[in-house]
């Protein structure tokens, strides 16, 4: 683990303070600042954000690092719900989920004909794809390396909002395929017997961890 980031957020950043939100985003430059660098020397196109468990940020950190980087780095980035189980990002931008991730993967759906842009600077999104497919079809090894090549030669950065690392191997598996992984954890809740196993989780997955990212740090020290 290189980096550790703070970040503010306990809830979606809409339903914070407005000197909250100031701040989450500060908090979200000085992020975006320290991922630049691989960005610029091309060793960073394809990103995953997880967590340990549910309900730790991990989804709302995706979303908020996307808008991020188009903003104010003007980066054409393509946010993929990898959560083919639970996935939540279609609701957050309403839009349907019939075709996605899934379809794209197993070749059934051309990229192009699945995402939608979500604003002119240059945020697209890829959901999920339908309910019922078997997660080793989605997630087979081949399958997903094809899709994050295609992916990083079409946008600046593919960013993946995936499952919690130790409730599925779908994380774990595409966890191999990308440039680096942010591992968020949830301050004064994330146990850490979790937090370990979730560590030696991707050790053995091999996956290159940019760092953590603290959610609720200020509340956790303030108690």
């Amino acid at each position: 683990m290189t980096n550790l980031w703070p970040w503010l957020p306990r809830r979606r950043t809409a339903g914070l303070e407005a000197t909250e939100r100031e701040q989450a985003a500060a908090e979200l430059h000085k992020l975006q600042l320290s991922l630049a660098p691989l960005m610029e020397e091309g060793e960073l196109r394809s990103l995953l954000v997880s967590s340990a468990a549910h309900f730790e940020g991990r989804t709302t950190l995706a979303v908020s690092l996307a808008r991020t980087l188009v903003e104010t780095a003007a980066r054409r980035v393509l946010l993929v719900d990898a959560d083919t189980r639970r996935p939540a990002l279609h609701r957050v931008f309403h839009c349907g989920r019939e075709r996605g991730f899934a379809e794209v993967v197993r070749q059934k759906v051309a990229l192009a004909e699945a995402i939608h842009r979500l604003t002119p600077e240059g945020l697209f999104l890829l959901p999920a794809g339908r309910p019922g497919w078997r997660w080793s079809d989605v997630f087979a090894l081949e399958a997903l390396e094809r899709f994050v090549s295609e992916a990083t030669g079409e946008f600046d950065l593919v960013l993946f909002d995936a499952a919690p690392l130790l409730l599925s191997a779908e994380a774990l598996r595409l966890s191999r395929c990308v440039d680096g992984v942010l591992w968020i954890v949830l301050a004064g809740q994330t146990q850490g017997g979790v937090l370990r196993r979730a560590q030696h989780a991707l050790e053995r997955a091999q996956a290159k961890v940019l760092g953590v990212v603290i959610n609720n740090y200020r509340q956790a020290f303030e108690e």
